[in-house]
């Protein structure tokens, strides 16, 4: 997805920069609301028709109705992990589940910037109102890494001239479904940045975010975000509203968000694609 993944080329990891430049806002709205349309106009009928009375659907927490990871890939996530076997090969993330409610991924846009990535997702509570889960990823930051990332995810003020610097998020995820319409996921998440080298200062920034997901139809789902990032260094907040569609093998997820920054505000469009296997 994706609107973000690395080191942006100001010297910070962090938000989503829009390829739309030149295009008018009002465009840019008419654009997304043309796409959501034809994939309502689409898929609407079949997603309804499988959840008529006596017609087989997914389970509740599977791959039909609910969001697994978020649009910032080191700061939203869900407390849901893949259905068992399930394999997610997406722009936002290359996601497996294995055995022992553990599910493996990487972010494959980092590597494209020679940033290696790996993490592990643990559901530590599975409950049908309330699913929790544990992340934890590496990132491998070479040396200038932030005149090779032009695509940021996170805000961080971080320059590496002279050093190889590790990104070490920790995080806390929560699914909670207090209504069959409504679902809120949140995050906690404590970002070590860590190096050897005697020119980067050793420390740790931390953010929370939010996404409350509306379930239109089977499939179907409305999203909106939000977070911080800093706390007690603040960096930036966000806001932004996405559409999620999960049919059959395909899922997609349309947005826009924006970042509030002290400097100012910058909006940008957000698009993951994937499939599963």
């Amino acid at each position: 997805m994706h609107g973000g993944g690395g080191v942006a080329a100001t010297g910070r990891v962090g938000g989503g920069a829009s390829c739309w430049r030149g295009v008018s806002r009002a465009t840019r709205l008419r654009l997304l609301a043309a796409a959501v349309g034809a994939l309502l106009f689409f898929t609407a009928r079949p997603c309804l028709a499988a959840s008529e009375p006596g017609s087989s659907g997914g389970s509740s927490w599977g791959r039909p109705r609910l969001a697994t990871s978020g649009f910032y890939p080191i700061w939203e996530d869900t407390g849901s992990l893949l259905e068992p076997a399930d394999i997610q090969l997406a722009s936002n993330g290359f996601r497996v589940r294995i055995p022992g409610d553990v599910q493996l991924g990487l972010q494959p846009t980092y590597y494209l910037h020679r940033a290696p990535n790996l993490e592990a997702k643990v559901s530590i509570l599975k409950r049908a109102e309330l699913q929790l889960a544990l992340r934890q990823s590496v990132i491998v930051l070479f040396r200038n890494a932030q005149d090779r990332m032009i695509t940021p995810v996170y805000a961080s003020r971080l320059t590496n001239p002279n050093s190889n610097v590790v990104l070490a998020p920790a995080s806390l995820h929560a699914t909670w479904r207090p209504f069959s319409f409504l679902l809120v996921h949140g995050s906690a998440t404590v970002l070590p940045m860590l190096s050897n080298e005697k020119d980067f200062e050793n420390r740790a920034v931390g953010g929370l975010s939010a996404m409350v997901e509306l379930p239109v139809v089977r499939g179907h789902s409305l999203l909106l975000h939000g977070g911080e990032v800093g706390l007690w260094d603040h960096d930036f907040a966000y806001l932004g509203a996405s559409y999620r569609l999960n049919y059959a093998w395909f899922m997609m997820q349309l947005g826009f968000a924006y970042r509030l920054r002290p400097e100012g505000a910058q909006g940008s469009p957000l698009l993951s694609v994937g499939a599963y296997l």
